[in-house]
């Protein structure tokens, strides 16, 4: 009669007795079963030093120039190189993110700048500010006053339409400004089209041959905070209100398409870049929400985990 063994396993050896002990792991160190032993723990540890430097400092630089805080910033749809930003002492300073310095330092007429934003074509940035005025600045324009700044400087230190400032800052002139009755919030310029809004009282559609509005939506009891046009749809616009209101408009109409409101007022908004009918909105209960223009009544996404404001 054949005897026959039969495996005996103890769960001691094998098992953790306390949820505090390790588990034990059961390895062959015959190095015959272990080939590249060697180069793969140099790879390891190669592949660890490599995410230690990427991750150990991700600061890159710090674009420094400007005197107070940042209100706003913008950045140039047809040359990434290029950002706007605007400070709460009315500066406003076209940067190359490249080289990383100021192409413009500009002091404008703005007590504070509260919206900047490039024109579709990259030539021109729009910046409104608390004197409820828009001005159109032209790069073309500055670069010819800068030499002529540069020109005259070298030789009698004395040019013209140039006031240097304590601070750095030039006085350059607009080649165009707006006025408007009421307060203004924030300014987006069309993606395709030579128009832009403007969100405060009301929203209003603003075009470069007029000097008043040419379209004003006024469905929002307390003021509109922020605006935004729909990359791909010349016509779709995006505004959120004071009174926590929602809105998508047409600027083929005179109403508002579709409006919800939330708990909470929402500072920031967003479109989606690859899929152009969601939005994305930060709410002052520390909550981004994501919705689908064709379905405004339900939220698509919840983002968390802000400890304050968005």
């Amino acid at each position: 009669m054949v005897k026959i063994k039969a495996i005996c396993r103890d769960e001691n050896d094998y098992k953790r007795r306390s949820n505090s002990e390790i588990e034990k792991v059961f390895r062959n160190v015959n190095p015959s079963f272990h080939p590249f032993s060697k180069e793969k723990e140099y790879i390891r540890a190669l592949n660890a030093v490599k995410l230690e430097k990427a991750f150990a400092k991700p600061f890159l630089s710090s674009l420094n120039e400007h005197t107070d805080g940042i209100k706003c910033m913008s950045k140039n749809k047809t040359n990434l190189s290029e950002i706007v930003s605007g400070g709460f002492d009315g500066q406003v300073i076209l940067w190359n993110v490249i080289e990383k310095k100021p192409i413009f330092n500009i002091n404008s007429s703005h007590n504070f700048v509260k919206g900047v934003c490039f024109s579709n074509t990259g030539e021109n940035f729009l910046t409104c500010g608390d004197d409820n005025t828009i001005n159109i600045w032209n790069k073309n324009s500055m670069y010819i006053h800068k030499e002529k700044r540069l020109h005259m400087d070298n030789k009698t230190n004395k040019f013209n339409n140039f006031i240097i400032e304590s601070s750095g800052a030039s006085c350059y002139k607009p080649i165009s400004v707006y006025h408007i009755n009421s307060s203004l919030e924030n300014i987006d310029h069309s993606y395709n089209d030579s128009i832009f809004s403007t969100a405060g009282q009301f929203v209003s559609i603003w075009n470069y041959e007029r000097q008043t509005p040419i379209n004003t939506f006024r469905n929002s009891t307390d003021g509109f905070l922020r605006v935004k046009f729909n990359p791909v749809e010349n016509n779709i616009l995006l505004a959120t209100g004071y009174d926590r209101s929602i809105n998508i408009y047409d600027l083929r109409t005179n109403n508002p398409l579709k409006c919800v409101s939330l708990k909470n007022k929402s500072s920031a908004a967003c479109w989606n870049p690859q899929e152009p009918f969601n939005f994305t909105v930060g709410n002052e209960d520390s909550n981004c929400y994501s919705f689908d223009m064709r379905k405004l009544e339900t939220v698509k996404m919840i983002h968390k985990d802000h400890i304050l404001a968005v």
